[in-house]
Formats: structure tokens, sequence, C-alpha cells
């Protein structure tokens, strides 16, 4: 074991290790050979994947209160596993907003019943441990919940195991399998969320993809009232342009596995980076930013929108490539002024001054912005910045 950890560089402190004591798995397993990894890969053991599994299932099918005990020792035993699976990280704020529930008791109610009656000196109600709680009540915490429960299943039974080395640093734009996008959203009347994506052709060409909507009068009166956060209406932009922009990519012979996405949006940059957010506004796009991108890599999601109109010069019975696992890296465009004028042209009157800037042998095409990412936006807003 010793010599094991040596080889791989991982620090031993030897004057704390016992001889002859045998070494018990509670957490994830390091395996050398993986048919997936050939440079190895950290993985969940069986004996635990099944008992996640056992206990998953019996807290989603609960039709009564559970020990609250049994809340906390599973998000704390998932939390465990998304310590090395960033796509997990997406789904813990559910966990972690019920695993953090508390009830306000008020304080002569304590004294009077004999409990102690701990808090804030003069408080009269003080945040309490709940004993039990119903899982399955209709409340929005608790049907976030079982939607993280529920991916947490799949994940568990397709099985966790994730790289034992990884890459030290992103590829380099120009290498294979790299592009960018950038996006951009605005609030003022009559603007709208824009954003663009430029492809080298075989030929030497350039492919210019775009996409412009004016937003509904709903969605931008959410925006310039603050009921739909501007981080939201930045995220969502991101969101859409990555499925559509990938999508459309994809059935031009272009296979994108690493992406930059560059934005002047911290909370974006921040959203993507970390595959979630403590505001159920944002983690509810990335959310779905994940459930669509997990779909497309699987199979085709049949919804309306991955059909998009303009793609037909692909060539007559073209079939779409299968869709390489996407790895994301936000950046962020600081500053003002040229920084990010591109994208703010798109999203402020449609790109025409800058589409006409183009030189060369160039060909655009216009994406559609499609209905699922109106729907996403105004299900964000329906969700407050962050918990009270």
């Amino acid at each position: 074991m010793h010599a094991t950890f040596v080889e791989a560089g991982w620090a031993i402190a030897i004057i704390k290790l016992q001889r002859d004591d045998e070494v018990e798995c509670l957490g994830l397993r390091v395996v050398v050979e993986s048919p997936v990894f050939p440079c190895g890969a950290i993985v969940c053991p069986e004996a635990k994947r099944l008992g996640l599994l056992r206990e998953i299932a019996s807290q989603m099918s609960a039709e009564g209160s559970i020990a609250f005990s049994r809340v906390e020792g599973l998000v704390g035993r998932l939390g465990n596993i998304a310590q090395v699976v960033p796509a997990a990280n997406t789904y813990m704020q559910a966990l972690y907003r019920l695993e953090h529930v508390r009830l306000r008791v008020g304080r002569r109610l304590l004294q009077a019943a004999g409990r102690p009656a701990t808090g804030a000196a003069g408080a009269r109600a003080i945040r309490r441990r709940v004993r039990s709680v119903r899982v399955n009540a209709n409340t929005p915490a608790t049907a976030d919940y079982i939607r993280s429960l529920s991916w947490w299943r799949h994940a568990l039974e397709r099985g966790i195991q994730v790289p034992l080395a990884v890459p030290a640093s992103f590829p380099a734009l120009a290498a294979p399998g790299s592009a960018a996008i950038f996006t951009d959203a605005a609030r003022e009347s009559g603007v709208s969320g824009g954003a663009w994506m430029a492809l080298l052709q075989s030929d030497g060409s350039l492919l210019f993809l775009w996409c412009a909507l004016p937003w509904p009068a709903d969605i931008g009166q959410a925006l310039r009232d603050n009921v739909l956060s501007m981080p939201a209406g930045e995220l969502g932009m991101m969101v859409v342009a990555i499925c559509v922009f990938r999508r459309a990519a994809v059935m031009r012979g272009h296979l994108i596995s690493h992406l930059y996405c560059y934005t002047d949006s911290i909370a974006t940059r921040a959203t993507i980076n970390h595959d979630g957010s403590p505001s159920p506004q944002l983690n509810h796009l990335a959310v779905a930013l994940a459930t669509r991108l997990e779909q497309d890599e699987d199979e085709d999601s049949g919804d309306e929108a991955d059909v998009l109109p303009g793609l037909s010069e692909a060539g007559p019975g073209t079939e779409p490539l299968r869709m390489p696992p996407l790895q994301l890296l936000a950046v962020h465009i600081a500053g003002t002024g040229t920084s990010n004028r591109a994208a703010d042209a798109f999203s402020r009157d449609g790109g025409a001054r800058w589409l006409a800037e183009l030189s060369g042998p160039v060909t655009t095409v216009r994406l559609p912005f499609p209905d699922w990412g109106l729907r996403l936006l105004r299900e964000a807003a329906l969700s407050p910045h962050r918990h009270a």
C-alpha cells in the first residue's frame, strides 16, 4: 500500500501508519485498468453504489415522513462522490437546500416543553433542526430534491467513474475539436440576446453561425423589473447558444469536444465553470444545460428544436454525427467598449452592421432561437434570485 501511494505521488504521514491494519474502502476506489479510461479511473465501489441506489429508491417512493437523518446521510454520501464528479455539482444544490431546512420555533414553546432554547439572546423564535421530513411533499424544495435524486439514480445505474489522469490544461482554440462562442444579453426596450460562432471549413472558408432574438414582451419586462435577473438572461442565452450551435456544427461535420464560452457576465462564467450555482434561477438553467447535453450525447432527444432549418446544405441524406462528450470553459470578457462588441451587436441591433464587416469567403447562417429556450427563461423567472 505504501509503495503504491508513493508511486502515485500521494503524500503519506509515515508516523501515522499502523502495520498489518486493514484499510476499509469507505469512499471511492482507484483502479489502475479501466475499459473506459486506459490510464486508470476513480470509481464508486459496487457495494456503495448498490446501497445508494436502494436508499434513493426508498426515499423517492416514500409516501409519508422519513427521518431527517436519512436525508443528511444520503446527501453526505452523494456529496462525497460529487467531489470527483464535476457534473454532479449541478444536482447537489437542491440536496443541500433540503438538508439545511430548519423550523422556526417560538422560544416560549421550547421552554414550556422543557427543551433547550439555544440561539441569540432575546430572540422570540429559534431555527431548529427538524426530526422528519416528507421528501415527496408538493413543495418546490422537495420537488427539486426528487428531481436531483432521479439524476443520481440514473448516474449510479450507469456506473460512476472518472479518469485518474486528466489533461493539465484546456486544449488550445486551434486544436482539433475546439471552438468558441460569444454571447450577450440586454434588457433595454427593443433589445434581445445574441450569440455567434465562427468555424473554419475544410476548403479554407469561414462558417459563421449566429443567433439573435428580440425578447418577447413578458421576458423583456421580467428582465427590466429584475424578476428574471440579468445574469439569468445572460446564462439563458449561453445555454441556448451552446446547445443550438453545437448541434448545427456537428450536422456540418464539426465534432466539438471542447468549447470556450466567452461572456461579459461574471455570474455566467462561475455557473458554467462550477457546474451549478447557489442561485435557484441560475441553477435551474445549469440543470437544463446538463440535461440537454446528456440527451444529445446519448441519443437524439426528439425535441422539435433538434431539427434546425437552414442546415440542409450539409448534403441530402446526411445523417447527424454522434456527438462526443462536451467540456466547457467559460471566459469572462472584462471591461467595456470593444471587448465584446460582436456579441453586443447581435443582442442590440441584430448584428446587421457587424455582418457587413465580414470579408473573404464566408458563409453566414442564422439559427433560430428555439421555443424551449424561451420556456426555460420563463421557468427560471418563477424561482427567486436566491434562497431566503
